[in-house]
């Protein structure tokens, strides 16, 4: 009996280190991601039709932060402040709200080729943007409309009868969105588990669905409204994730926001960069995603025979 008592803990001690290991590979991972898209983020403000170099970047950024006059001449500052800067921080929202929408439909869905045009978000939120174009409703119009033409997509397709309405800015109601995501994730693995297991388990299956895929479709609409539609970032990175760390959407999920903002910051830089004309982003990612979806296409074959 002691022997037995003794070999259980033993195991116990193993699960706990184990585990243990894992939170600090974990935490190692995001760090360096963090660091990665931090010095991406450097890099995309000092590349350029106009190169800058690094010391004026530091110097402009160091001077905005700490409150004190810049070295650098206007002409500098405007390019990183008011053309860089913005266009970096709409990648990396961008980028990650379509990852964590992505994550997120194939998490409820159970389906690892799901991607967030699978209720025809994007097409919608397309309509409601060639609309308001059309029709010159201005910028505020076009916004409304992509966000509308989104969100009647899935409820004709999945047959959601209500929607919340938000007036915020576009990259604000992103934002939200994405941390009520973040903060119902764990539910999510839930819902993963099949209808009756979630229901066994106390979780209110309908609500957190429609919670899930209402949220997921105002960050997908959002998107398209800023940038137009971006194919694959939706259905490539998650699966980076996956590989990265595992299914477990409680990590998968900040995880695929990192991946999916630091993806399109690349993206992005290299179009602006590479190629003499600056080419849509769609090109570049399909380039990268087409390759990657077959690939995902012969491993589920695979599994299948």
């Amino acid at each position: 009996m002691l022997n037995k008592k003794t070999g259980e803990q033993k195991m116990e001690a193993i699960k706990e280190k184990a585990g243990s290991n894992s939170k600090v590979r974990d935490y190692m991972l995001f760090l360096t991601l963090w660091l990665l898209l931090f010095v991406l983020s450097i890099a995309a403000l000092c590349l350029g039709r106009y190169g800058i170099p690094i010391s004026d970047v530091l110097d402009v950024l160091s001077s905005k932060l700490l409150g004190k006059p810049s070295n650098v001449n206007q002409t500098i500052e405007n390019i990183i402040l008011n053309l860089r800067l913005p266009r970096i921080i709409a990648s990396i929202v961008i980028g990650g709200s379509l990852a964590l929408a992505g994550a997120a439909y194939q998490g409820i869905f159970r389906n690892p080729l799901v991607s967030p045009d699978i209720l025809g978000v994007s097409s919608g939120a397309g309509l409601g943007a060639a609309l308001a174009i059309l029709f010159h409703l201005g910028t505020f119009g076009l916004q409304i409309s992509s966000l509308a033409g989104g969100i009647l997509a899935v409820m004709i397709t999945s047959a959601i009868p209500k929607f919340m309405k938000n007036r915020s800015t576009i990259i604000l109601v992103m934002v939200i969105s994405m941390l009520l995501l973040l903060a119902i994730r764990w539910r999510v693995n839930i819902l993963a588990l099949g209808e009756s297991e979630a229901k066994n388990l106390g979780v209110h299956t309908e609500f957190y669905r429609g919670l899930v895929i209402v949220l997921s479709t105002v960050l997908t609409a959002c998107a398209v409204c800023v940038s137009g539609t971006i194919g694959w970032i939706g259905l490539i990175v998650p699966h980076l994730g996956r590989m990265l760390i595992g299914p477990d959407n409680t990590r998968l999920f900040p995880l695929s926001i990192i991946l999916g903002g630091g993806f399109l910051l690349m993206i992005d830089t290299l179009s602006r960069i590479v190629f003499p004309a600056e080419l849509p982003i769609s090109i570049l990612t399909g380039l990268v995603g087409a390759p990657f979806y077959f690939w995902i296409l012969h491993k589920q074959r695979m599994n299948m025979t």
